[in-house]
């Protein structure tokens, strides 16, 4: 653990909720005498996929959510951790600040996002399809959360452009005007191979006026314990980092019918190094399979012999306001928000194979610089990127309150308008550094300057009106329909650096894109008796296209822009209790019809004879499935879970610049992912309680990423895991013993067939074993 910056914030985290937890104690009495009262705890999970409170098991759509009490008993912190527990959703992920999000097959592996984020109704992640929009996804904290909402199929209707796929909604614990709150606890972390790590985490209510005001303000810091080394550069576990975030939350009811709450969020990661290890590759012949591709080079030692680590940096921020105003026969609502998400990392290419040269004289990289008078000794080809999103959002809506009727029934409408303005920055530079003191960039000889590169702003605006209706035509059947029109344009203007990649340094004309989509959805419900719900939908969805990079020497069928991709989607599911509400089921089946999918392809310099990807459209494809997530309590205490999914997702249609036929599997999809746990808690004696629990989790195999290159599309093998947890609470004390990971699978999540040191190839697996106490205290 780091003793300056991170133990000082550390201690902040923790003096924060210590002041609340004495403040707590103090007010206890003076609360109680008057008669105040926490809001009543609902026994069912509560969500708001169609922005309006409902329970979940009367939603018409599919859609998991995860409490925020699970998320900490099973220390699900992020994205990779809990998407285990939302059938049909996988992360592709190369370190804590890159997530690949896949929900029900839809990953083509193109640069746009399909799976859009919001935290408290404001939304924090791309729109536009610029950038690596679809690997730089919002990944906060799972600390203080009420619950995380996973929206699946199309929610483009209320949710805008990038929700194509579906929609993660994190809900915060919001301000409690009623009652002082706090708790707190700290962590100790340990992974296998690797270091030990530490954390601390807080987080305190105070109502400052009497159900009229109140602030909440969370706080955390945390270790991400490295496990890789780098003993050609002596780096010992080269890919350690940390995370730390606060957030703050002002709730002001001045009146029962106005409402404001104001939020600010701030996140940071860093990442010393990728998760990458060396492998055994197969550098000189990519389409050569070996049962050892797979296994770690290097006598079995977890390294990356690399000169430079990726020293990966991801912030997020987010400011809003959430003004509610009570009309009686309808809810206005607006929602103001500003957000920023920005990844900036370096990549050594020292070692990666150049693939246009023959297997018979395969070089490196930086080897081919040489022929321009670079030096290939004493230096490293290195890559600096930077891409972030500074989002401003409007939304205005006007929401039905129950009982208004239409021609004698019930009716539930909203009418909104939307406005974002996206401003994105994407630099791509390249340059050969030297490895001794002072670390200069060098220049060519022949050609006079340096590798050079790219910056590709720009600028994405839409504008949109939205509504729906859920029209109940019985007291047992409704129909609900939804439509979004919208009109963005994404304007682009890239600047070249001097001098040999991208030639000249130049500032290229503007490219300008339009576009004007519609998209609806239809849901009719049908609720057979108060434990049974059967539902169908129908919905479309779309993702918007954009200008692209250009390349040197673009080839004569280079897309200077790509369109959007659009996607018809139907399910149907139902959701059911039986046995007195102790077996819980809820199975839905899905079919998606994907268009003009966007996705990388790969174009080659006429000057250079150099290979790049860009974005462009291929085709078409399919996804089609089954997602089923059932619940067991047989006894008091004990509850068993399956949950899983069973998912098909293909091109429909060959693609020819990725050397890909008809029928050939998306990247990143496993055709089964099956989930099961078990947890069980009992009171031991008098005010003691305890709880142990586990998780399986089997992921099938997965191809990786499409593209007409060597070692492009390769099989990675499936695995299973196992986490444990046990616990001890007695009032508002715990502790918690964890293990992750525990039988240490070799879980493939990427792959590449050369770049490793020596002729090695790299992976990216799973965290090795990972155990972990932490104690914690909760007013």
């Amino acid at each position: 653990m780091r003793i300056n910056t991170k133990l000082s914030r550390a201690l902040l985290a923790c003096g924060v909720a210590y002041g609340a937890l004495i403040a707590a104690g103090a007010a206890a009495a003076q609360t109680t005498g008057s008669g105040s009262a926490a809001a009543p705890a609902t026994e069912e999970i509560v969500v708001t996929a169609n922005k309006r409170a409902e329970k979940l098991h009367d939603v018409a759509m599919g859609i998991t959510a995860v409490s925020g009490e699970d998320l900490q008993t099973r220390q699900e912190l992020d994205l990779q951790d809990f998407a285990a527990q939302v059938p049909g959703f996988t992360i592709n992920q190369i370190n804590a600040g890159w997530n690949r999000e896949i929900l029900r097959g839809q990953n083509s592996g193109g640069a746009g996002a399909t799976v859009a984020t919001s935290i408290d109704e404001f939304p924090l992640s791309f729109s536009g399809s610029d950038s690596n929009a679809s690997l730089t996804s919002t990944n906060p904290d799972t600390y203080d959360l009420q619950r995380i909402e996973v929206l699946k199929g199309p929610q483009g209707d209320l949710y805008g452009a990038a929700a194509e796929g579906g929609i993660v909604k994190y809900i915060t614990n919001g301000p409690n005007l009623y009652a002082y709150q706090a708790g707190a606890e700290a962590g100790v972390i340990n992974v296998d191979h690797g270091q030990t790590g530490a954390s601390a985490k807080g987080f305190v209510n105070l109502p400052l006026m009497d159900g009229k005001l109140a602030l909440r303000i969370t706080g955390y810091d945390e270790d991400i314990p490295g496990y890789i080394s780098d003993p050609l550069y002596g780096r010992n576990t080269a890919n350690s980092g940390y995370r730390y975030g606060a957030r703050i939350s002002l709730l002001y009811k001045p009146t029962n019918d106005l409402s404001i709450r104001l939020t600010a969020f701030d996140q940071g990661l860093k990442d010393r190094d990728d998760n990458y290890a060396e492998v055994v590759g197969a550098p000189f012949d990519p389409t050569t399979t070996s049962s050892a591709q797979f296994k770690l080079a290097n006598g079995g030692k977890w390294e990356d012999n690399t000169a430079v680590g990726s020293n990966t940096r991801n912030s997020l921020y987010l400011y809003g306001a959430d003004i509610e105003y009570d009309l009686h026969w309808a809810k206005l609502s607006s929602l103001t928000s500003y957000g920023e998400v920005k990844n900036s990392f370096l990549n050594d290419y020292d070692n990666l194979v150049y693939e246009t040269i023959p297997p018979s004289t395969i070089i490196t990289y930086l080897e081919a610089l040489g022929s321009f008078g670079y030096p290939t000794t004493g230096a490293t080809f290195v890559q600096h990127q930077t891409e972030s999103v500074n989002k401003y959002n409007q939304e205005f809506r006007l929401s039905s309150e129950p009982g208004l009727k239409l021609v004698g029934l019930p009716i539930d409408w909203q009418l909104g308008m939307f406005l974002t303005r996206e401003d994105v920055v994407f630099d791509q530079f390249f340059d050969v550094q030297s490895l001794s003191p002072p670390y200069q960039y060098l220049s060519s000889p022949l050609t006079g300057g340096r590798v050079g590169g790219a910056a590709l702003p720009s600028r994405y605006e839409e504008a949109a009106i939205f509504g729906q209706a859920d029209y109940h035509l019985t007291s047992k059947f409704d129909v609900a329909v939804g439509f979004r029109d919208t009109y963005d344009t994404e304007t682009s203007q890239i600047t070249l650096t001097c001098c040999l990649l991208e030639g000249p340094a130049a500032e290229l004309p503007r490219i300008t894109s339009y576009e004007d989509a519609a998209t609806f959805s239809v849901a009719p419900r049908y609720k057979l008796d108060d434990n049974t719900t059967i539902y169908a939908r129908f919905a479309t969805g779309h993702r918007p296209g954009g200008p692209n990079l250009l390349i040197p020497g673009a080839p004569a069928d280079f897309p200077f822009t790509y369109k959007s991709d659009s996607t018809d989607n139907y399910e149907a599911g139902v959701r059911t209790y039986l046995f007195g509400k102790t077996v819980s089921v809820d199975v839905d089946a899905f079919y998606i019809d994907w268009s003009q999918i966007q996705i990388l392809q790969t174009f080659t310099s006429t000057l250079n004879g150099q290979k790049f990807n860009v974005t462009g459209n291929a085709g078409s494809a399919t996804s089609h499935g089954v997602e089923y997530n059932f619940s067991w309590t047989p006894i008091h205490g004990l509850t068993l879970g399956l949950l899983g999914a069973y998912t098909e997702s293909y091109l429909t249609q060959g693609a020819p610049a990725l050397n890909a036929g008809k029928g050939t599997s998306l990247a990143y999809v496993p055709k089964w992912r099956n989930t099961i746990n078990a947890d069980y808690d009992w009171t031991v004696i008098d005010d003691y309680k305890a709880y142990v629990g586990g998780t399986v989790v089997f992921t099938d195999s997965v191809f990786s990423d499409l593209g007409d290159y060597p070692g492009a599309h390769i099989k990675l093998p499936s695995y299973t895991t196992l986490d444990l947890h046990a616990g001890v609470r007695k009032g508002p004390y715990s502790v918690e013993i964890y293990a992750k990971n525990l039988t240490n699978a070799m879980g493939v999540l990427y792959y590449s067939y050369n770049g490793g040191y020596d002729g090695t190839g790299l992976a990216n697996f799973i965290t090795p074993r990972t155990v972990g106490m932490r104690i914690g205290a909760k007013f």
